[in-house]
């Protein structure tokens, strides 16, 4: 459903709605093709606290012409508790994917205390980005001098064209991150390299998920950065589901403690 007719009253008047005919209400909307008819009809949103989170709808009750307020107050009482039971499988699977983050951070900062060199480091801290955002791929870009920066880890084979390539610090995209350090999602990431006309595809990518040239590649960026400087950036190309504030949240926090993790093993070394 597109949201049209009854359904989306519903979305907009978040009161149960009961019918005797679905025809004689005027927000009717019809059926789609090859659609069964329906009679009857009773609507309640699922919803926590004041926020809608669901649509639980009936038709055609087959014991009579139409619902009763009992049959109101019983759909009522059961789209209550979905609601309740949608926030905390919500809560309980954010918690879940929080300790994720919390454990990858904890991974790096222990390989660099184990003396790993920073190379290693950087190339794990893209796979994990990659896996616990649910990306295609994921990058490390670091500054290179005052003008560009480089791509300095890549992991997932939508991103393996990357490796090596630079990119310049202009752009509104790239000041929004490095200048305000905010987080910052781009359409198509082609569109933060330099010679826009030359293609992205290039060589043989490893195995996996390759789109087409002209396949747009959405992509989320945050600011890698120590103390409050940035230092570079940290993307995932093609999150799924797309990124919520929560998402970018703790992939920023995740790039926050591998970017002082990586400063920290820097002073040990150079202190050594």
């Amino acid at each position: 459903p597109h949201g049209r007719g009854l359904l989306g009253r519903l979305l907009d008047d978040a009161r149960p709605l009961r019918l005797s005919r679905i025809s004689d209400h005027p927000s009717a909307w019809g059926f789609p093709a090859h659609h069964p008819e329906m009679t009857s009809f009773l609507g309640v949103p699922v919803h926590v606290q004041e926020r809608i989170v669901g649509l639980l709808y009936l038709t055609d009750k087959q014991s009579a012409e139409a619902f009763t307020d009992a049959d109101e107050r019983a759909v009522s009482a059961l789209g209550a508790a979905a609601g309740a039971a949608i926030e905390n499988a919500r809560f309980y699977a954010l918690s879940q994917r929080r300790g994720r983050w919390l454990e990858a951070s904890a991974d790096i900062t222990r390989m660099l205390l184990e003396r790993a060199d920073r190379d290693t480091a950087l190339s794990v801290v893209a796979r994990r980005a990659r896996e616990l955002s649910g990306s295609d791929a994921a990058c490390v870009l670091l500054a290179d001098g005052e003008q560009d920066l480089a791509v300095h880890a890549v992991d997932g084979a939508a991103a393996a064209d990357l490796r090596g390539r630079t990119v310049p610090r202009e752009g509104p995209a790239l000041e929004r991150v490095l200048g305000q350090g905010l987080p910052t999602t781009v359409r198509d990431l082609r569109t933060l390299f330099a010679k826009p006309d030359e293609p992205l595809s290039s060589g043989q990518p490893a195995a996996g998920r390759q789109p087409a040239d002209n396949e747009p590649r959405p992509a989320l960026l945050v600011p890698f950065r120590s103390s409050n400087n940035a230092t570079g950036i940290l993307l995932v190309v093609e999150p799924t589901p797309a990124p919520s504030e929560e998402d970018e949240y703790m992939l920023q926090t995740f790039a926050d403690q591998a970017a002082i993790a990586l400063d920290l093993a820097k002073a040990r070394s150079d202190g050594e």
